[in-house]
């Protein structure tokens, strides 16, 4: 039953993959022409009334045909450059140098200790616990550890931690 079921969601989310590949690849192009463009969007000396267009030819005043081959092209890269300017704008003024996914020490040995409150936990455990990633985890015990707040103990064979 539970076969069926993932392969059902694995066959759903190849057909959607299929589905998206061409506008990935059609959003790897606009990002290709913006930078080609520069950072200002159009190159340097380009008019919207004088533009060349796909066809080589000069747009008119009265006319307003794309630059590009395909219609909607440009549009898209400028919806996408101002996504990223947007997106920039949006963080806070004292925001910290580190990463929002990158846990803390602190905030690490706190879900550390917290977890070893219940007894003790190897350091697979713990990982499984507290959602951290293992290098945090051991960095954060032997950090624990040399502070004395935390020991070591054999459990099953294997080393675990418990709260000194």
């Amino acid at each position: 039953m539970a076969t069926d079921l993932l392969t059902t969601i694995r066959a759903e989310i190849e057909a959607r993959l299929s589905q998206l590949r061409p506008a990935l690849a059609e959003y790897e192009d606009l990002i290709s022409a913006e930078q080609a463009l520069g950072e200002g969007g159009e190159a340097a000396g380009d008019d919207d009334d004088t533009a060349e267009t796909a066809g080589g030819g000069k747009a008119g005043a009265g006319g307003s045909r794309p630059r590009y081959s395909r219609p909607g092209r440009r549009t898209a890269a400028r919806v996408a450059a101002k996504a990223r300017s947007t997106a920039a704008e949006a963080k806070p003024a004292a925001a910290s140098p580190r990463s929002p996914r990158k846990p803390r020490s602190d905030e690490t040995e706190r879900g550390i200790l917290a977890a070893l409150e219940h007894g003790s936990h190897t350091a697979a455990e713990l990982v499984m616990v507290t959602a951290f990633t293992a290098q945090s985890v051991r960095r954060s015990l032997t950090r624990l550890e040399r502070a004395g707040t935390i020991g070591r103990t054999r459990r099953d064979g294997q080393t675990a931690y418990v709260r000194a």
